[in-house]
């Protein structure tokens, strides 16, 4: 699996909202599917 190269010098896989935002500049929304992967993740960091 190749590493994406972040804007702060990290390098990290291709996740959930890189998906989002490459969905976001071409003009598609984000899939159900998405935003609720993407709720399950935000409860698990405010715990």
């Amino acid at each position: 699996m190749e590493l994406l190269k972040r804007k702060d010098g990290s390098k990290s896989k291709h996740g959930l909202w890189d998906s989002i935002r490459e969905n976001k500049g071409s003009g598609k929304k984000p899939t159900k599917a998405m935003l609720s992967e993407a709720k399950k993740i935000k409860a698990k960091t405010k715990k």
